[in-house]
């Protein structure tokens, strides 16, 4: 997947999804946040033990969540240009 600074935003089941691309060590981490006042959700793609590549979310716990956004967050990091690396700066979840 191509990594990109720019954070960027989908729809997902009729309600606004901003994204914001996170570098945390060497690990690329999305934090999610949505209109409908949940808490904001951090995925990263993962390897299982069998080599094949999954969405989770950090900390565990939201893996359905994590699973089906995943998809939206990979189609749209792939088509935006990879200009920048992400950002290192800290992740503020409640800004």
């Amino acid at each position: 997947m191509q990594k990109t600074a720019d954070p960027f935003e989908f729809d997902y089941h009729g309600q606004r999804v901003q994204v914001r691309p996170r570098l945390v060590g060497r690990d690329l981490v999305y934090a999610l946040y949505f209109e409908d006042g949940r808490p904001p959700l951090i995925i990263t793609q993962a390897k299982a033990n069998h080599g094949d590549k999954f969405w989770t979310s950090l900390p565990e716990g939201r893996l359905a969540e994590a699973e089906a956004l995943g998809v939206f967050v990979e189609r749209i990091a792939l088509n935006q240009p990879s200009s920048k690396q992400p950002t290192s700066e800290p992740l503020r979840l409640f800004e």
